[in-house]
């Protein structure tokens, strides 16, 4: 297998797989929502890029932390916990 024959099919398959979900998006889910939203990024996760989260989310705690993983349960609970705490008690004070 050639490596444009690999990349064709990488793309073949992601496009079969997200398609359905490109076309068929109900209007709903493109609007803005207003639950409270709190989101934590850890060194090593995912990228996050506020100002593209804000866009359709209502985001009222943000925390960026310099160490942790994707999975901040396991290698960093502690920071995990002390965020959700903060985000529910500034849910409180609203």
């Amino acid at each position: 297998m050639t490596n444009q024959t690999t990349v064709s099919n990488h793309n073949l398959n992601t496009e079969a797989d997200i398609r359905p979900y490109r076309i068929n998006i109900p209007q709903a889910a493109l609007d803005p929502s207003t639950t409270p939203v709190g989101v934590a990024v850890f060194q090593q996760s995912d990228v996050a890029i506020r100002y593209a989260a804000q866009q359709n989310n209502n985001i009222v705690h943000w925390s960026e932390y310099d160490r942790g993983t994707h999975f901040p349960g396991i290698d960093a609970p502690d920071l995990l916990i002390s965020d959700v705490r903060q985000f529910f008690r500034s849910l409180r004070s609203r």
